[in-house]
């Protein structure tokens, strides 16, 4: 019985694999389908790939050469971490070719890489997660083929390393609560808030979330355990100074930098939105920017007379290029399904607790409150800044609540398994498992056969006949 588990786990470990590899397929190709500067703002963004590329050193946030046109600032006030990596990419594929088209696909090569150790480290969230294979894999599948965020893993952008860090850090919350945040798993938190700081402001959350998760557990750890007020200090600080010396070496220097450069603005925000007041066009200026707040409305006015619900709505199922490129429209209330009968079911349906969060019910609380906080703090985010700077209801902003919420819509249909199991027999959960399994491969096959293959397929063999020039 042990080699037949044994060999189950090989089998189950090369099933993996061989999702990895075939995702990377996908990514790649469909890095490769769409023309360059189709995603929104690729173009502006990889000036900075090119500048660094061009130049050998980080740019200024105000260089003319990485200006967006008409906007009056640039990308570079703003973390780059995600376009040093395309710039090492681009670089290296011109020393061995100088085919312009695939030296864009080479930028994008960063972007890909970020989605394969995504899903690679979502799979093995999902062990630590689930005890059922089916649901584990749902997880997995829910995450890594939904098609806005494959979308986001395919051309230059900072997103896809936000949604990367914040599987790290989730993945770093379960082992800690688990192994009562050994060395590695602070290690591994660490690296996790160092990248999701060099990535993208909304995804801040899980820096937030991640202090107090960590602070938390500790101290109900020290309640439980009895511990002296000197030794649970030394414990907690010890711990902390890991995870800060880790997250600081791989970001700190970008900040001390902001500071250096911007007179203390260590965001670099506040010097970006003055170069906007000083260089941009007047109707892009920020203080004559046509928002919602400075014509007056409320946020509760904006939403119901706006269109800002129903684009969120679609655009965070899938919706590419620059919001031009929707899904078929009978997509969306599926997808929109899938989600809404699974949360309803994670919320309404009562089991035993199954494997998944390690530690006391305390820290199981406080992990399930911060999952919570970081579905809702992108949509806050996002919701302002549509309100007070600039209306954009784009749903690739409020990506960053993804694991967690595709973990609790996993979560249901595992107690809508059971609760059936219970009833119909463990063959018809499996059934379910199996069945919303099978429709997220094929409406992820759809989507991308019927709209990025159909739609860039043509071009593309044009391209590839003439020797990608």
């Amino acid at each position: 019985m042990k080699r037949l588990n044994i060999q189950r786990d090989i089998c189950g470990v090369w099933f993996w694999v061989l999702f990895l590899a075939g995702l990377s397929g996908v990514l790649l190709f469909w890095s490769m389908l769409q023309p360059f500067g189709a995603p929104p703002d690729e173009m502006e963004r990889f000036k900075i790939v090119s500048y660094l590329v061009n130049h050998g050193r980080l740019p200024h946030g105000g260089d003319p050469e990485i200006m967006l046109d008409g906007w009056g600032f640039s990308y570079g006030f703003q973390p780059i971490l995600p376009y040093i990596v395309d710039a090492f990419f681009l670089k290296a594929f011109g020393l061995f070719s100088d085919s312009v088209y695939l030296s864009f696909v080479a930028a994008r090569f960063g972007s890909v890489l970020t989605g394969v150790i995504m899903a690679a480290v979502v799979w093995r969230l999902s062990l630590r997660l689930f005890s059922g294979k089916l649901a584990a894999a749902l997880f997995v599948l829910l995450v890594c083929l939904w098609p806005q965020a494959m979308f986001m893993h395919t051309y230059v952008n900072v997103d896809s390393m936000a949604l990367m860090s914040s599987a790290v850090i989730v993945y770093a919350w379960v082992r800690g609560l688990e192994t009562k945040w050994d060395g590695k798993t602070c290690l591994l938190l660490g690296v996790g808030c160092g990248l999701c700081a060099m990535s993208y402001y909304n995804a801040y959350g899980f820096l937030l979330c991640s202090l107090l998760l960590f602070v938390g557990s500790h101290l109900l750890r020290e309640q439980r355990e009895a511990l002296g007020g000197k030794a649970a200090a030394g414990r907690l600080f010890g711990r902390g100074l890991i995870v800060f010396a880790v997250a600081f070496a791989i970001a700190g220097w970008w900040f001390i930098r902001n500071a250096l450069l911007y007179d203390g603005d260590f965001l670099g925000l506040a010097t970006r939105e003055a170069y906007a007041e000083w260089y941009a066009a007047d109707h892009l200026k920020p203080s004559q920017a046509p928002t919602w707040h400075n014509a007056g409305f409320s946020i509760l006015e904006m939403l119901s007379i706006s269109d800002y619900l129903p684009l969120m709505a679609k655009s965070f199922v899938g919706m590419f290029e620059h919001m031009k490129l929707p899904l078929p429209e009978w997509m969306y209330p599926v997808y929109w399904g899938l989600l809404g009968l699974g949360l309803a079911a994670a919320v309404l349906l009562r089991i035993p607790r199954a494997q998944g969060i390690g530690g006391c019910r305390g820290e199981r609380a406080w992990f399930h409150a911060s999952m919570a906080a970081c579905i809702v703090i992108p949509n806050l985010l996002c919701l302002w800044s549509a309100y007070d700077t600039d209306y954009q209801p784009q749903g690739r902003y409020v990506l960053p609540m993804l694991v967690p919420l595709m973990y609790y819509t996993a979560r249901g249909y595992e107690k809508l398994a059971f609760f059936l199991g219970k009833r119909l027999g463990a063959r018809a959960g499996r059934i379910v498992l199996a069945a919303v399994c099978l429709a997220v491969i094929v409406l992820a096959f759809l989507a991308f056969k019927d709209i990025i293959f159909t739609k860039y397929y043509y071009n593309f063999s044009l391209v590839r006949d003439n020797g990608f020039q």
